[in-house]
């Protein structure tokens, strides 16, 4: 897989986007719902799902070092549509973040890799464009 999206920097304060995207459009699990990358880091999620279970597509791994964070890039989507899912490994089991309207923040006291999906609901129709993004805060 060849990366879309360099990390880029957050305008108002400099913060880097840990986030680095594979590239590869594609649908979403068996959903019916494509996902395809578009310049500047943003992907347009877009279809109506045919399965009756949540469906993901992997858009980024990567290591997360100590410290506070935000999950930002995807807003003004209804709930319970599309969502973006940030999790890591915690112990013997995992912490999960999903994102569909208001940026979430989070810390971490030790390094992780996480991993981020687009996260499809079932039977729903999903017209929305993203920008994925870890900061970490200053």
């Amino acid at each position: 897989m060849t990366a879309a999206s360099i990390a880029s920097s957050r305008e108002t304060d400099g913060a880097e986007n840990r986030v680095v995207m594979y590239g590869d459009s594609g649908y979403v699990g068996h959903s019916g719902v494509f996902v395809k990358y578009l310049q500047d880091g943003y992907v347009h999620i877009y279809g109506k799902s045919r399965s009756e279970n949540y469906q993901w597509k992997k858009l980024a791994d990567f290591t997360l070092e100590p410290g506070n964070y935000s999950l930002t890039g995807l807003t003004n989507v209804p709930e319970n549509t599309v969502q973006l899912q940030l999790d890591y490994p915690d112990g013997e089991s995992y912490t999960w973040y999903f994102l569909w309207d208001k940026d979430i923040r989070f810390t971490l006291n030790e390094s992780k890799e996480a991993e981020l999906y687009v996260r499809i609901f079932p039977g729903v129709e999903v017209n929305a464009t993203a920008r994925p993004a870890v900061y970490r805060e200053k």
